[in-house]
């Protein structure tokens, strides 16, 4: 295993599912979510108030990403598709290239199928996030498309505040 990073925000954390898998990797966790009870249910999974080491959770208010911390890497796994509000999501993503760390990492993964947006899924082809993340002042460095269960096509794409020499794409 790689030598841990500084910081990780997983951003639409949930539950914590990636939380155990994140701290592997992170010396500090800080996951955030707009659902108050599924914070309380991370927070009751994961926090061992004897621990030295705990992760920390907050919550998304009025899209505003708590606290003033920068982040060696922001993850975010099928969550903006949950906001449907573009210019939510412009302000998201500007959030995320403010707080990153000048040589940090935005990793997403999302759900790229042409399925038919709804009122609470906004399906999104990559040149979409492409754009959104430019906007940001964020470069694309590595675009990777997958099949998923019930064949949805999935990508998974990082930026930086640094534009790459060359872009790894693989089908």
């Amino acid at each position: 295993i790689a030598e841990p990073h500084d910081t990780v925000l997983d951003f639409g954390c949930g539950i914590g599912r990636w939380t155990p898998l994140l701290q592997m990797f992170f010396n500090a966790y800080h996951g955030v979510d707009i659902c108050e009870m599924a914070l309380e249910e991370a927070f009751g999974a994961y926090v061992d108030t004897d621990a030295p080491e705990n992760p920390e959770f907050g919550l998304v208010v009025d899209g505003i990403i708590p606290g003033d911390a920068t982040y060696d890497v922001i993850w975010t796994c099928v969550c903006l598709q949950h906001i449907v509000d573009e210019e939510l999501l412009k302000a998201t993503i500007q959030q995320f290239s403010d707080r990153l760390a000048d040589d940090g990492m935005v990793i997403i993964t999302e759900n790229v199928s042409e399925n038919t947006s709804n009122g609470y899924l906004a399906f999104r082809p990559v040149d979409r996030y492409l754009e959104l993340f430019s906007a940001a002042g964020l470069f694309v460095n590595g675009a990777r498309q997958t099949t998923a269960m019930g064949g949805e096509l999935h990508a998974t794409l990082m930026f930086s505040k640094v534009e790459s020499s060359g872009l790894d794409e693989a089908d």
